[in-house]
């Protein structure tokens, strides 16, 4: 009775069949997904670094305040008058793009006075 066996170079291109959907998949991934990122976090320490003093920024968590300090890893930004908060630099979203105009805030109405009515509609019902 013969005995069946692979021979070595048929093995061998057998196994670079099986690995060829595993490379592609790492190559697809490598252009769709890491190379972007590593992109965006090289723009990201670029704008960081050229923040300054006095420079408007907005953190990560949404908070908003101006550069007072910069130090190696970390800036202290002034959120209010005598608020002043370190942060590290990775904290740091961007600059604050606002349109410079604060929100006026609107007074609340006290309690048992009717709420302000809509413009052109009466607040009471029929």
């Amino acid at each position: 009775m013969p005995v069946a066996y692979a021979a070595p170079a048929q093995q061998g291109s057998n196994m670079l069949m099986t690995m060829l959907p595993l490379l592609l998949v790492f190559v697809v991934m490598y252009f769709l997904m890491i190379r972007p990122q590593q992109k965006r976090a090289a723009e990201h320490q670029k704008l960081v670094n050229s923040m300054k003093r006095g420079d408007k920024v907005v953190t990560n968590s949404g908070l908003i305040g101006v550069i007072t300090r910069v130090k190696d890893s970390e800036f202290v930004i002034e959120l209010a008058e005598n608020v002043d908060v370190s942060i590290l630099k990775s904290a740091i979203a961007g600059p604050y793009k606002g349109d410079g105009k604060e929100d006026a805030v609107k007074p609340v109405a006290p309690e048992g006075s009717p709420a302000p009515s809509k413009k052109g509609k009466s607040s009471k019902r029929k």
